[in-house]
């Protein structure tokens, strides 16, 4: 009876094991105090959050995102909105954007944005349901402006629906959550509260990996 009890003990306990450790659509692993949406909402002047909200639309929150592995292309990568309007001119439109989400676990994941002056990759948090997406990166990173040198935090942040073939209405918000004003008096590039929206032109982001 004991020898059985314990092979039933061992059965269940590595299925436990293997439910924590796989990615799928019913193991959640909460991530204790999860505050970027928070930071961002605190960030943003309040006269301005209903604007970010209009033209970014709803943050995808929930704690069983689907899965979005794969590589997708932005193009071509519109201006929407900025609350800085000196020199940041909306009918600009960009050359494309690469976006890479891997090793998805349940709600983290690697991102790497590509773009043609710089790549970032880091660990991101996906929150979302069903179809529903948004993927969380906290950059911490240099400006060289007017020959002095600011460190910034931005928050990145990606939300669409994804589709076997790509992902639609991607859309891409930085916000800037912290400035280290090291510029003795000069300009600074960015405030505090600066943000910047971002969508892919024709609604749809090819998969193309």
């Amino acid at each position: 009876m004991n020898i059985i009890k314990t092979s039933i003990f061992v059965i269940v306990l590595s299925f436990i094991i293997h439910s924590c450790t796989t990615n799928d659509d019913t193991t959640v692993i909460l991530l204790g105090k999860e505050d970027y949406v928070e930071e961002v909402n605190k960030i943003i002047p309040d006269t301005l959050l209903d604007v970010f909200e209009s033209y970014f639309g709803t943050i995808n929150t929930g704690y069983i995102p689907p899965n979005i592995e794969g590589t997708y292309i932005l193009n071509p990568k519109k201006r929407v909105y900025s609350n800085i309007s000196t020199g940041w001119p909306l009918d600009v439109v960009e050359p494309e954007l690469k976006l890479t989400i891997s090793e998805q676990h349940n709600r983290v994941c690697i991102m790497e944005i590509d773009e043609y002056v710089s790549t970032v990759t880091d660990t991101a948090y996906i929150s979302g349901y069903d179809n529903f997406f948004t993927v969380y990166l906290t950059e911490r990173k240099a400006l060289v402006y007017s020959g002095c040198e600011t460190d910034i935090t931005r928050n990145i942040i990606c939300k669409g629906e994804i589709t076997p073939n790509g992902i639609k209405n991607l859309h891409i918000a930085t916000v800037i959550l912290d400035v280290e004003d090291d510029s003795h008096g000069n300009i600074v590039q960015y405030n505090e509260g600066d943000f910047f929206i971002y969508k892919d032109a024709d609604s749809f982001s090819n998969l193309i990996d």
